[in-house]
């Protein structure tokens, strides 16, 4: 194995040349270039590995309370169980298949009354002033602004009943 030489400098000479060449510019890059390449690769690491898929091992590692290096043990041979007409007869025998209208379209809020605007105004006013703006940029300071404006908040007052009664647009 050759020893890892140092590059040359303009004050020392090339290791690999006998007499002192011009080290600037080109000459100085080729040099580097040329003792790095010298440097051998790594041997490779021939260590022993874990064999994956062994059960024997992944038993120990539970008893002693590696529950992941066990999964990780079992993981790499475990396999997706073949489809077959029996374990698809099993699988909608435990899970059979629901009503064809799980969610019908009367099953949202009834009669819900929509909140006042003084009752929306107080939720603006508790909202704490350091408050980081939502995605539209629009921070507490502003927002305190614009909801005690009469137009503004009626709009808000009518925008909230149409959400709480679910009949919103868009």
């Amino acid at each position: 194995m050759t020893p890892l030489l140092r590059p040359c400098s303009a004050s020392s000479p090339c290791p690999k040349w006998d007499s002192q060449p011009d080290c600037t510019g080109a000459k100085a890059a080729v040099a580097r270039l040329a003792i790095w390449l010298d440097v051998p690769w790594p041997a490779p690491d021939t260590t022993e590995r874990v064999i994956r898929g062994d059960p024997a091992l992944a038993t120990r590692q539970v008893e002693i309370g590696g529950l992941g290096s066990a999964a990780n043990t079992l993981r790499a041979t475990a396999r997706p169980v073949a489809s077959t007409d029996e374990i698809v007869r099993e699988l909608l025998d435990k899970h059979p298949d629901g009503p064809d209208e799980a969610f019908p379209d009367d099953s949202g809020p009834t009669n819900v009354s929509p909140p006042t605007l003084e009752f929306i105004r107080g939720i603006a006013r508790d909202f704490n002033i350091d408050t980081s703006p939502g995605i539209s940029g629009w921070t507490v300071p502003l927002l305190r602004l614009v909801i005690s404006s009469e137009e503004i908040g009626d709009f808000l007052h009518l925008l909230t009943a149409t959400i709480a009664q679910g009949i919103a647009p868009g």
